[in-house]
C-alpha cells in the first residue's frame, strides 16, 4: 500500500465476521458482516523487522475485533466525516475468508457440509459490488490452502495493474516467509521488472578524462580556433587568441601582487561584459576559485560574504583599470603548478532569503563532468552561439559562461539587464544568429508572448 499510495500512513478497509461462533452458528439469520477502518503506518516501524511489524498489526486487528460491531455510519459521525457515494475513510478493502475453518473446528464438517462448503468456496472466489478502488479476498479454503484473489474497480491513479500489485504482495509475502528478520527499512519496495527499469534509467555512467580539467579544453580550443571569436559584448569581440593572452596575463597579475594560489577564493563584483569571462578565466589560471557578487546587493550582504569568504582581492572595475595599466608586463604562460581536478573552481552564494546568504564551494571535477555532460547531451559544436544572460550569482550561469571555452564556440553576451527585456533579446538572437540559450519557466513565458519566430530562426537549442 505504501507504493500504491506514496504515503507512510494510510487506512484500508478491514471486513470483520461478526456472526457467533457457535454450534449451528451458520444457521443464524442476519447479516453478520462489517467493514472496519484500520489505520497503518510503516514509518514508525522502519527500524522493525517483518516478523515484528506483522505481529504488531495481528494485536492490533484483535484490538479492532472488539470494535467489530461499529457501524461506519456511527465512525463518521465521531470522525466528523460525512457518508455519500465514495467512502470516506478508505480506497481498498481486504476480506479475510476463514469462518468456514473455525466450523471445521467445531467438528460439525460431516461429508455433506464438506461438499456444502466446497460450493460456497467456489462462491468466494467472486466479489461483491463496493464502493472502493481495490478489494482483496484472502480465502482459507476448507481443503487448507490460502488463497489471495484481487479485483480491480477502477483505475489507480498511480497506473498501476492487477499484476504489478500480485508482483508487490507476492514480494512482500516471500520475504516474511523466507526472510522474517529482514527489516522494513531494508526492503526495496520494487519489482524484478522496475529493478530492470532502474537500473537501465540509471545507466548513465560515462568515463572522462580524470587527469583533465576545463583549462585543458580551453587550452584545445584555443589551439584549434585561434583566430576566432571566443566571446563578444556590444561592439567589441576578443578572438580565443587574445582571450588566453588577457587570462594568462591576468592569472600572473593575481599570483604575483595578491599571492593567489591553489583553492584561494577570488570574489568579482562586475557588470556582464567581456571582463567578467576574462576575470574568472584568469582566476581559474591562477589556480583560484572565483566568488560572484552582484553589484546591486546592499552594503550589508556585499560585507557578509566579504568576510564569510574570506576571498583575498575582488575583481572590479577599479581592478580591471589597474590591471590594464600593468598587464603587458605579464606573460600568457602561467606561472604555478597545473590546477587539479579537486582544486576549487567557485563558490557561489544563497541569496539569503532564509538567513545569512551560503556559500556552496564546486570543484574542477564536477565542473568537468557537468560541462561534458551537457555539450555531449546538447551536441554542442564549435558551430554554436550561446548566449549568456543568466546573472552569474546563479548556477545556471556557470555553463552558459564556460561552454563556449570548452567547445570552441562563441560566447555572446547580453547587456546588463537585457535578460529581463524580450524584445532585446530577440533583436540580439538575431543579429548574433545565437543558436543556444537557457531561460528560467517564468521568463519564458514573458519572452512566448513577445515571439517573433522569424527572429529566432537560428535556435537549435532552448534549455529550461
Amino acid at each position: 500500500m505504501k507504493t500504491l499510495s506514496l504515503e507512510e500512513d494510510f487506512v484500508v478497509g478491514i471486513v470483520s465476521n461478526t456472526r457467533p461462533i457457535i454450534e449451528d452458528g451458520d444457521k443464524v439469520l442476519g447479516c453478520f458482516l462489517n467493514s472496519l477502518p484500520m489505520k497503518l503506518s510503516l514509518g514508525e516501524y522502519e527500524n522493525s523487522t517483518w516478523l515484528e511489524y506483522f505481529k504488531s498489526i495481528e494485536e492490533e486487528m484483535r484490538i479492532l475485533k472488539t470494535k467489530d460491531r461499529s457501524t461506519l455510519f456511527e465512525i463518521s459521525k465521531i470522525a466528523g466525516e460525512r457518508i455519500g457515494a465514495e467512502n470516506p475513510f478508505f480506497d481498498i478493502l481486504f476480506n479475510h475468508i476463514d469462518f468456514y475453518n473455525v466450523y471445521k473446528d467445531l467438528n460439525v464438517a460431516t461429508s455433506k457440509t464438506k461438499y456444502l462448503m466446497k460450493q460456497k468456496n467456489i462462491k468466494l472466489r467472486s466479489f461483491e459490488v463496493t464502493n472502493t478502488f481495490l478489494d482483496a479476498n484472502i480465502i482459507d479454503t476448507f481443503e487448507g490452502s490460502l488463497e489471495f484473489h484481487f479485483k480491480l474497480t477502477r483505475e489507480l491513479e498511480q497506473g498501476y495493474s492487477l499484476v504489478q500489485i500480485h508482483d508487490y504482495i507476492t514480494q512482500i509475502l516471500a520475504i516474511y516467509l523466507d526472510a522474517p528478520d529482514t527489516k522494513l527499512s531494508n526492503t526495496a519496495f520494487v519489482s524484478e521488472t522496475e529493478l530492470a527499469l532502474l537500473k537501465g534509467f540509471n545507466a548513465t555512467e560515462i568515463s572522462y578524462e580524470s587527469d583533465k580539467t576545463i583549462l585543458d579544453l580551453f587550452a584545445s580550443s584555443v589551439q584549434n580556433h585561434s583566430a576566432e571569436v571566443a566571446v563578444s559584448y556590444q561592439d567589441t569581440t576578443l578572438s580565443y587568441k587574445d582571450l588566453d593572452i588577457r587570462t594568462g596575463q591576468l592569472a600572473n597579475y593575481l599570483v604575483d601582487r595578491f599571492g593567489v594560489k591553489h583553492n584561494d577564493l577570488v570574489g568579482i563584483k562586475l557588470e556582464r561584459s567581456s571582463n567578467m569571462l576574462v576575470a574568472i578565466l584568469g582566476i581559474l589560471k591562477s589556480g583560484g576559485a572565483y566568488v560572484p557578487v552582484d553589484t546591486n546587493y546592499p552594503e550589508e550582504r556585499l560585507e557578509y560574504i566579504k568576510s564569510d569568504s574570506g576571498y583575498k582581492v575582488c575583481i572590479d572595475e577599479a581592478f580591471i583599470k589597474a590591471f590594464e595599466i600593468e598587464k603587458d608586463n605579464y606573460s600568457r604562460e602561467v606561472i604555478g603548478a597545473k590546477v587539479l581536478g579537486n582544486n576549487l573552481a567557485y563558490a557561489i552564494y544563497t541569496s539569503g532569503s532564509t538567513g545569512n546568504p551560503k556559500g556552496v564551494l564546486n570543484d574542477h571535477n564536477g565542473l568537468y563532468n557537468r560541462l561534458l555532460w551537457m555539450r555531449d547531451d546538447l551536441k554542442i559544436s564549435s558551430a554554436d552561439v550561446i548566449l549568456q544572460k543568466t546573472p552569474y550569482t546563479f548556477d545556471v550561469s556557470v555553463w552558459e559562461l564556460l561552454m563556449p571555452s570548452v567547445t570552441g564556440c562563441k560566447l555572446v553576451f547580453a547587456q546588463p539587464d537585457g535578460h529581463k527585456d524580450p524584445a532585446y533579446l530577440l533583436d540580439l538572437i538575431a543579429d548574433s544568429q545565437v543558436s543556444i540559450l537557457h531561460f528560467v519557466p517564468s521568463m519564458l513565458g514573458i519572452f512566448l508572448e513577445e515571439l517573433d519566430p522569424e527572429k529566432c530562426a537560428s535556435l537549435k537549442t532552448c534549455g529550461l
